[in-house]
């Protein structure tokens, strides 16, 4: 979660983070060799560290993750809690085994350099890229703007950004097909204020966008049918079918360290 949406009173994770969370961390698992015996993680725009402390409990203590947020105060950069978690407001020239970049280049004006600099600078000789990118500039709304986004991608255009950047894609897909649903809905409720009755959709609080005020049981329901949905679709995926979705992902590899290695 970014750090402007953080509530200290929210006890419960919006289902849509949860259930994210567990989506990537089976990814890693069945994708990266040897991730059990320990790697180097570079986390840009962690937030509150919600996924990487996932990563470290998964795989345990031989993980190390930098956390990269230029919004972390002396609070999170003294943060001992998980000794395998570094807090860093700067990027350094440390080479990573893998570098997350989750929900991140919608935020970034020019992502193709800030793209490229990231696969030059912080990555190996044998290194995985993660990226996660909201999709569908038809879906770009005040929730966007609120959010400081720049963009949504189409999939073919993030594809795009990858492969211009040097990078490979090992396996990629779509999530969250049912919330388009409401992501629609949210924009044309907002358009037609806008037309009918002149009046734009009001700025809510940064914490409220991630604030998430349900009780246990309807969580829980939402994170089953959310999981559901991305099995369902996800399997049509698989098939070469791919359903739009309310986020692309894609895991990529070194297209230099790739070539070396066949070579080699």
């Amino acid at each position: 979660m970014d750090l402007k949406e953080v509530n200290t009173k929210q006890l419960i994770r919006h289902p849509w983070e949860t259930i994210r969370k567990d989506f990537f961390l089976n990814l890693l698992f069945k994708n990266i060799d040897g991730i059990f015996k320990g790697i180097d993680i570079l986390d840009v725009g962690s937030g509150d560290a919600y996924f990487a402390k996932a990563v470290v409990t998964s795989f345990g203590k031989k993980t190390h993750i930098k956390c990269l947020d230029k919004e972390y105060d002396k609070k999170f950069l003294e943060d001992k809690a998980y000794p395998e978690i570094t807090y860093i407001k700067e990027n350094d020239d440390q080479k990573f085994d893998l570098v997350l970049l989750m929900d991140i280049l919608e935020h970034i004006e020019d992502d193709y350099e800030f793209l490229k600099k990231i696969s030059l600078r912080n990555l190996n000789n044998k290194p995985y890229l993660l990226i996660t990118v909201p999709t569908w500039n038809c879906l770009y709304s005040n929730h966007d703007r609120r959010l400081g986004h720049v963009r949504r991608y189409s999939p073919k255009s993030c594809k795009t950004l990858l492969e211009n950047s040097e990078l490979e894609i090992i396996t990629s897909g779509n999530l969250f097909h049912v919330l388009i649903i409401f992501r629609l809905f949210s924009k044309l409720k907002e358009y037609v204020t806008l037309i009918f009755f002149k009046k734009k959709a009001k700025n809510k609080d940064l914490k409220d966008l991630g604030n998430w005020n349900h009780g246990i049981l309807f969580t829980r329901c939402i994170e089953f049918v959310l999981k559901v949905d991305n099995t369902f679709w996800g399997f049509f995926s698989k098939m070469g079918m791919p359903v739009p979705g309310l986020t692309f992902w894609a895991l990529c590899e070194k297209k230099r360290a790739k070539s070396l290695n066949t070579n080699s």
